[in-house]
């Protein structure tokens, strides 16, 4: 097969506007939440053997040795700090994971929430789409923001939301 022949067959695809397109958490958002969560629950989980575990620590006044007493808040405020704030890193991160945005004829919008009709959406705005590959849907209720670095199958996405979206209603 020659160049040729195979290059308006490649040009006619990437011209094609979808159906429907299902875009999903991409991975490096993923890994940004779950690799602190990872980290507190480990400090948590650390402050706790230190402290039950080896009994190490012992309280300590500040006004005798400041650093005891620093390593006794560490070893026994940790667990109620760390554990908690690693866990809302595990459920952002596990909500980014299940989380997916559905455009198709008749709208837009994630699975499980109210779908943005196409002749809802007031306006289209553009103007980060170079720079950051961000694209905004502003509509009655909000916006939406469509992130490039946050979704899969962005140039799907973008191609079918702007087939829909009227030219009087772009900003670029």
């Amino acid at each position: 097969m020659n160049e040729e022949n195979s290059s308006p067959h490649e040009s006619q695809q990437e011209s094609q506007i979808p159906e429907t397109v299902e875009s999903r958490g991409t991975t490096d958002p993923k890994i940004r939440l779950f690799v602190p969560a990872l980290m507190l629950i480990g400090f948590g989980a650390y402050s706790v053997m230190e402290t039950q575990l080896m009994e190490k620590y012992q309280y300590a006044p500040l006004s005798e040795d400041m650093n005891a007493w620093f390593s006794w808040l560490f070893n026994f405020c940790g667990p109620f700090i760390f554990i908690p704030a690693g866990l809302f890193f595990l459920v952002l991160g596990i909500r980014f994971i299940l989380r997916r945005l559905v455009a198709d004829q008749e709208g837009i919008g994630y699975v499980g929430k109210a779908k943005i009709k196409w002749g809802d959406i007031s306006q289209l705005d553009a103007t980060r789409l170079k720079s950051k590959d961000i694209v905004v849907l502003n509509y009655e209720g909000g916006k939406l923001v469509l992130d490039r670095y946050k979704m899969t199958d962005f140039k799907n996405l973008l191609r079918l939301v702007e087939s829909k979206v009227p030219q009087d209603k772009r900003i670029s």
